[in-house]
């Protein structure tokens, strides 16, 4: 009987790491061809990961939300800034973008929006044929 409710132990660790490893994905989005109706689309960043933008899309603005919902994180964790810069590999990184941003052209490749370390991001994308 010991040996049936070990088995069943190892089966729900195995399931629920599964569930884990799933929902780190939940940063890579491809808007390009999701729906591709509905060009305005909302991405929440969770603690230390990447958010994975396709090529071919016009992100119109990258906003910090608001304080209450940081995680164990200061209130204003990074001095607010409206920069971008180039990094090596084409990347380009928003650290901490105003929401009334300009729009900014994904041109070739797929680059990474990089959430600040305890931040979450909301993105929206626009159509092509509205890029800069």
């Amino acid at each position: 009987m010991a040996n049936c409710a070990t088995r069943i132990m190892c089966f729900l660790f195995l399931f629920l790491g599964f569930v884990v490893l799933s929902s780190a994905d939940d940063c890579s989005v491809d808007w390009s061809s999701e729906n591709p109706d509905d060009w305005t689309k909302t991405a929440v960043c969770p603690y230390g990961q990447d958010l994975v933008i396709k090529c071919g899309t016009t992100i119109s603005s990258v906003s910090k939300v608001s304080p209450s919902d940081y995680y164990n994180c200061p209130a204003v964790p990074y001095p607010p800034t409206t920069t971008t810069k180039r990094v090596e590999d084409g990347q380009v990184v928003f650290s901490d973008l105003p929401f009334d941003a300009l729009s900014y052209f994904i041109p070739a490749g797929i680059d990474q929006y990089w959430c600040s370390q305890g931040m979450k991001a909301m993105v929206h994308v626009l159509p092509p044929d509205a890029a800069l």
